[in-house]
């Protein structure tokens, strides 16, 4: 207790200007760490001092380098700890268990040394505000609930959510519950996300505000309209190679039916994560001529001039950057009823929404190819939507600055 008392009067003295960001995101970089790094910007813009610590940190990523430009501090869980915690940690990485899967193994690990880690900076450094992005709508209350014992001011944001999955165990829920409803405030990048969130901790959060993730409007406004009188379609399918929540198997599934065959279309794929050789694959044992894959790519903008439209059949989403990015340029857009989707989407008027399932998204994909005619049309209101929720709702990061700053 004599500890803490300690932390507020030097937080005091200090002034209030020491922000950290923490990411959950355990890949290089990821489509929900757009909206934390617009705002870190911000941070840095107006002198303030900002820290990013994520479990892993992917020093070569442009992204990572930006932001050290910025002179934002960075801190993964290795540099985090001392000699001893991180002689121990080297140590587990490197044993492989036989009766475990490595990543999973990986995943373990850094479970157990994360809360070290972030106890560790935020007792030496004596942050002000912390701001914790999920990736998923509890992966990050871990760092919450430290936050909380400590009695440091936390923000947290929400990028998506598993409708089917949520934190098991009294304890654990009663945990997130606490973290979630004493934050100083929550964002959400969907009313879905909130609401499904509610339910599962079964509580209104009244200190929430849904803002929608980033959007390259200003760079894309004078993009060359899409030309829809030609012979063959070519689409794209952007996001991590993850079956369990971007459902590529799904869209594959579909596609390998003889009428999808027959059709002229092209479909590109473009991402990476841990499907990538079960995605290889089944595009070959499915013998999908019309399919191929690229790696990821962080600027869409040349695919975009020779794209179409883009197919998402996910699972599990919160507000689709890609999508916002397709529409925003007149681009169709045929996507799974997953997360805030169809807050935007209207159905056969701006785009096409379908079950995240073979017969479901079979039937949507169906219904927008019926519809070839009329997609010029819809491409224009999709564009046209955008440009409302621009008026109304960017630039974002804004939004989550006046909120932390007040």
């Amino acid at each position: 207790m004599k500890k803490l008392y300690l932390a507020y009067i030097k937080r005091f003295f200090v002034g209030k200007n020491r922000f950290l960001i923490i990411s959950s995101c355990s890949e290089s970089w990821g489509g929900s760490e757009e909206l934390w790094n617009n705002v870190a910007k911000l941070l840095k813009a107006k002198k303030y001092n900002v820290t990013l610590y994520k479990d892993f940190i992917d020093y070569d990523h442009n992204k990572i380098q930006s932001l050290k430009d910025d002179g934002v501090a960075i801190f993964s869980i290795l540099n985090s700890l001392n000699f001893g915690y991180r002689f121990a940690y080297k140590l587990l990485i490197k044993i492989r268990f036989p009766f475990i899967e490595r990543y999973k193994g990986h995943y373990l690990i850094n479970q157990i040394f994360r809360k070290k880690g972030l106890t560790t900076l935020l007792k030496k450094y004596n942050y002000d505000k912390v701001i914790i992005s999920q990736g998923i709508n509890y992966d990050g209350l871990d760092y919450a609930w430290i936050c909380n014992k400590l009695g440091i001011e936390y923000y947290t944001i929400s990028q998506k959510v598993i409708e089917t999955s949520f934190i098991q165990g009294k304890d654990a829920v009663a945990k997130a519950k606490k973290s979630l409803l004493e934050a100083k405030h929550n964002f959400f990048v969907s009313e879905h996300n909130l609401k499904i969130t509610e339910e599962q901790i079964c509580s209104k959060i009244k200190n929430a505000t849904v803002v929608y993730n980033p959007n390259k409007f200003q760079t894309l406004n004078n993009f060359p309209e899409t030309d829809f009188e030609v012979d063959t379609f070519n689409f794209l399918c952007v996001g991590r190679y993850y079956f369990s929540e971007k459902g590529q198997d799904v869209l594959l599934r579909i596609l390998a039916q003889e009428k999808w065959k027959k059709r002229p279309i092209k479909l590109k794929m473009i991402g990476s994560g841990m499907d990538h050789e079960v995605l290889k694959n089944r595009i070959a044992y499915y013998k999908l001529k019309n399919v191929e894959i690229s790696d990821f790519k962080l600027d869409l903008e040349e695919e975009w001039k020779n794209a179409h439209g883009l197919i998402l059949s996910s699972k599990h989403e919160g507000m689709p950057l890609v999508m916002l990015e397709a529409m925003s340029i007149g681009k169709i857009c045929i996507m799974g009823d997953a997360g805030g989707v169809n807050e935007v989407i209207q159905d056969s008027y701006n785009g096409f929404i379908g079950a995240p399932t073979t017969v479901g998204f079979d039937i949507a994909m169906e219904r927008a190819w019926q519809m070839k005619k009329d997609w010029k049309l819809i491409a224009e209101n999709a564009r046209e939507t955008l440009k409302d929720i621009e008026k109304k709702e960017y630039p974002s990061e804004k939004k989550v600055l006046d909120i932390l700053l007040n």
